[in-house]
Formats: structure tokens, sequence, C-alpha cells
């Protein structure tokens, strides 16, 4: 299905598949991949039990651990944000302007229709999920039947205050007697709050900091709600905000700071009240993928400029890893190595040493991708444009 490519050994050796007799240890083995029915885009949810991602069309596949198929579900248009799987309910959205939300066994508990495509990831904050609208709104929906808690901005039209009729006099009475006291006014109304227009909310997936939701914007602003009450707490307007230059980058907390990628070919930290930047960095082109952060604090990030960059926590590089075609997901941590995959023109899995960059291993598959690699202990996950899931085992992260 792809070929591999193993630091220390020759492609012969691994097209002929002699990998012993080269003198070679395969480092790491394919457990399987699956064909779906269609190219994946969406990043596939990993559960104790089960395997879960959508496809181009409209399908929601489950898997078990095997890669062996459990049930499907149509919703007949793209799905390409991430699962998210909460109290037993399985969460996503559809370009059908439509998220839902399903059993485990892939049966519908309850839809929600908003106004345009929801293609980010949605979050789930206690009971409640969040997700962003290309029709310009944040939505917060009871994970247990799908009413609506909150929408930022909160544009439904006020209904007018009723105005309350005078109290009728007592029986008998002909009219108000002489020095009684004139009815209290009327409470005014409530001043209206101030709607800030947005852009649409896309790609850009809503993150948990604080007791804020924050994410960005294709009017190039990062946005941070209140959690609870769906009220504004700050925004950040980046370099391209101007220029129309958006942010489809999911933003990522870090011990001191907020990191994303935007449109106007920067990478951002911010502090974490959005007051302040505390550093950029310049890449060669825009920068939609989300970064991958390790325990020392270094950030890896890639680039439409088909690199990918590893920096320290003070946004200095450290080493870059190019491609031959963009990074479009976010990357993935297994021990010593930083896991990452090549769109258009690339279409390949990388495997490198997160401090030297230096190649461990390469898969390479039929199509592009812009999944994220997702890690769970020694195996990786990653769907590619060509139908497959593939799911990798990682026997050792370091050389003889």
């Amino acid at each position: 299905m792809g070929t591999r490519r193993l630091r220390g050994c020759t492609s012969a050796a691994v097209a002929l598949g002699v990998l012993a007799a080269a003198g070679c240890e395969d480092p790491v083995v394919k457990v399987f991949d699956y064909a779906a029915s269609s190219p994946i885009y969406s990043t596939p949810a990993i559960t104790p039990n089960a395997i879960i991602f959508g496809s181009e069309n409209g399908e929601v596949v489950a898997l078990n651990k095997a890669g062996e198929f459990m049930w499907k579900y149509s919703t007949r248009r793209d799905v390409v944000g991430a699962v998210r799987v909460a109290d037993n309910v399985v969460l996503f959205g559809s370009t059908n302007n439509t998220f839902y939300a399903l059993d485990l066994g892939g049966r519908d508990v309850w839809k929600y229709t908003t106004d345009a495509r929801i293609k980010g990831d949605p979050l789930v904050v206690g009971k409640s999920v969040v997700f962003g609208s290309y029709d310009k709104h944040v939505y917060a929906l009871s994970i247990l039947n799908g009413h609506r808690e909150w929408m930022f901005p909160d544009d439904t039209p006020a209904a007018a205050p009723a105005e309350a009729p005078p109290p009728a006099p007592p029986p008998g009475d002909k009219g108000a007697k002489p020095g009684a006291a004139a009815p209290a006014p009327a409470a005014a109304p409530p001043a209206e709050e101030k709607i800030i227009p947005t852009e649409a909310f896309s790609y850009a997936s809503p993150v948990l900091v604080g007791e804020d939701v924050v994410l960005g914007n294709l009017d190039g602003y990062i946005y941070a709600i209140n959690a609870h009450t769906g009220k504004l707490h700050w925004r950040f307007k980046t370099d391209g905000a101007d220029r129309k230059k958006g942010v489809t980058s999911t933003v990522v907390e870090t011990a001191d700071a907020l990191v994303f990628g935007a449109n106007d070919g920067q990478v951002y930290a911010l502090a974490k009240d959005g007051s302040s930047v505390k550093w950029k960095f310049k890449t060669g082109d825009e920068v939609n993928a989300t970064a991958t952060v390790d325990q020392q604090g270094n950030i890896y990030i890639g680039g439409v400029d088909q690199v990918f960059y590893a920096l320290d926590g003070a946004g200095k590089e450290r080493w870059r890893y190019q491609l031959k075609g963009p990074v479009m997901g976010r990357g993935a941590i297994i021990e010593n190595l930083v896991l990452f995959a090549g769109g258009a023109g690339d279409n390949t899995v990388y495997a490198v040493d997160r401090d030297t960059g230096k190649l461990f291993w390469s898969f390479l598959t039929n199509g592009k991708i812009e999944t994220d690699v997702v890690a769970e202990g020694n195996r990786a996950y990653v769907a590619s444009e060509d139908r497959r899931l593939f799911c990798f085992e990682f026997k050792k992260t370091r050389g003889k």
C-alpha cells in the first residue's frame, strides 16, 4: 500500500523485504490499514474500545482496536472535523450544517442545525460541547439533549419588554385620590450588549484555557469566550487581520503562553490573557497546522512552505525538516520522536528525532495527508486522501 524508508537500510533491502538479511531491524510495523469508501480528512478519535473518524462522502466509521469494521453512519456531506466521544456520546459536525450526537452503536441521539458548514473539531467542556461554524458563530450545546446553552456572538433579536398594565382601581374607586402617589415608572430595559461582527469560525478548533474557550477566526482575530456564559472576555488581532489573513490553526496552551499559527505566515506566542505578544516566528507561507509541545516546552509545527519546524519555548529555531508538500496537520510525540505528515506532493508520514531533526522512519502513502497524526502509547494513527486509515506500532524509537 505504501513504501517505508528505514534509517540505515537500503531502499533495495526494504523493497525486497530482506531486512534481516541486510542486517536491518524493522523498528516500525504496520498493524493495519483500513480502506474507507472515500478520502479521509477527519482526524480519528481513539477511545479504549474504538477508532472513529469521518470521511469525504459523509460517512462516520467506527472500527475496533484491531481495525475491524463495527458500524457507520451517513450524513451525506463531508465530515472534515475530528470526532469527540464524551459521556458515551459520539459528537461531530458536518458540512451539511448539522452537528450530530450518536450513541456508541452509531444511532441518533440528537441533531442541531446551524446556518452554514461545520469543519472544525469540537471541544468537550464538562457536560457541554462547543464548536464553531462558518455561519460566524460559536455554539455551546448540552451533550445530554442538544439544547443550546449559549451562542457567540448572540445576535438573536431580543424580545421587546412587555409593558406592565396599570393596576386596576379598587371596586367603587372613581379615580386617584388627591395626594395619592403616582405609580412608579416602569424599569428601563437593560442596555443592549454590543455585538462584535466576526467572520467564519472554520478549521480552528476551540480549546479550554482557564474559564475561557479560545479559538481563531477567518477575520484574523483570536477570541476568548467565557465557557459558561458565552460572553467575550478578550480578543487579539494578528498582523494579518487587516489583509484578510485568518487563523485556521488551533491554539495550544504551553506553560506560559498560547501558541498558534496564522495565515499571515507567522507562529505566535501570546500571554495567556491575550494582552501581549511574547514572541513571533516568521515562516515562508501560511501556517494552517497546529503546534505540538513536548514536556520540555519545545514546539513543533509545520507550514504551507513545506517545512516542519522545531522551536524552543522562546521561539528560537532548533532545526527544520524539508518536505515536498505542505504540512497541514498536527504532529505527535512518541518517546524521543516527533511524527508528522506531508500534504499534496509529499504524501508521507515521517518520524524524526526530536533533538536533532534526523529522519528515523518514513512511510509513503498514495494521497495527501491533511489529518493530524494521533499517538496512543507506542502506536500512531494517520489517515490519507488515498482512503486509508493507517495504524503503526513503534517497536523501538532509536537506531542500532
